[in-house]
């Protein structure tokens, strides 16, 4: 059985503090965790991987594109403001300015 840590030493073992694991738990793109009850754990090995996964060679390297591990979530805001990541692409228009 793989060895689980609890929050606070995988806070510990990280370098982060608990609200840190709590905010990616919350938001998606931390390290994998185990939920028994109420109770939330790590894997040791999990721990190890999210580390390695995390190793870049610049601060440009953007990582390889990980399925299921999201990162921040924008779509919701491109899809309500109109806007898309192709930087090629124009801005949409914007609407007229109302007459003060």
């Amino acid at each position: 059985m793989t060895e689980l840590v609890t929050e606070q030493q995988a806070a510990t073992l990280l370098h982060v503090s608990v609200k840190c694991l709590q905010g990616w738990r919350s938001r998606g793109g931390g390290p994998p965790f185990v939920k028994l009850g109420r109770c939330v754990r790590y894997a040791v090995p999990a721990l190890e991987a999210f580390v390695q996964e995390a190793v870049r060679r610049s601060t440009s390297d953007p990582g390889p594109a990980l399925p299921g591990r999201p990162g921040i979530r924008v779509d919701h805001v491109l899809e309500k403001t109109g806007r898309r990541l192709d930087r090629l692409a124009p801005a949409p228009a914007l609407p007229p300015a109302k007459p003060r």
